[in-house]
């Protein structure tokens, strides 16, 4: 992935539809979701992240399968580190939780929020992010 140099961007990524998306059992997963799952991390390095072969085999199933291992935490750390391959320094990201009709949290991530800063300019990178740090801290 390339370095980008001239943009800061806030991304606020669909942290539950990956989740959704990514399958406990790897046989579910279709090419269709396969491709979407490619296309929003803009890599199939995620399949080997997320999925690891089955360390318990099943008494009549003739082959291996592979199990979706990977955390929602270890979900978003992995796009963390490839939002990092692309900037020079990424925020912390604020998770957007689903909320009750009452306007409490209910606990389930739907988004993950990330401010990503491209300068290459250390004062220009520490502005920003103290600036990006201020609005996701923030309710």
């Amino acid at each position: 992935m390339q370095l980008h140099r001239a943009i800061d961007v806030w991304y606020l990524f669909p942290y539950t539809g990956l989740y959704r998306q990514a399958p406990k059992d790897a046989g579910k997963l279709d090419t269709d979701k396969e491709a979407a799952i490619t296309r929003c991390l803009g890599t199939d390095e995620w399949r080997s992240s997320f999925y690891a072969q089955e360390r318990q085999g099943h008494l009549f199933q003739q082959e291996p399968t592979e199990v979706r291992e990977a955390s929602h935490k270890e979900m978003l750390e992995f796009v963390d580190k490839r939002l990092r391959q692309a900037f020079a320094v990424v925020s912390k990201p604020r998770i957007l939780y689903q909320s009750e009709a009452d306007g409490r949290s209910s606990g389930a991530p739907l988004f993950a929020l990330f401010f990503a800063v491209s300068s290459r300019q250390p004062g220009a990178r520490k502005l920003a992010m103290k600036i990006a740090d201020h609005i996701l801290k923030s309710n």
